[in-house]
């Protein structure tokens, strides 16, 4: 599933349990809908590693029909 953000994660300024929502693109199916989610955890990068990471948590997906439901998903991707 290729989804978009609706606002950009600043890692600088974001904290875990912050909430996001997301636009689903593809697949045909499931495009327009909307998941909601949140920020698991966020490793801000130190002076030395200069690398942060951040895990995203989905918890819910509404359709465009109002069809709702529970949802577990993984990012395998990120788009610039």
């Amino acid at each position: 599933m290729k989804i978009r953000l609706e606002k950009e994660i600043d890692t600088k300024e974001s904290r875990d349990g912050d909430r996001f929502t997301a636009t689903v693109l593809t697949p045909n199916r499931y495009a327009d809908a909307t998941i909601d989610g949140h920020i698991a955890k966020i490793n801000k990068s130190g002076k030395l590693s200069g690398k942060t990471e951040l895990a995203l948590s989905f918890d819910r997906i509404r359709l465009k029909n109002g069809e709702s439901g529970r949802m577990a998903a993984q990012v395998v991707k990120v788009y610039g």
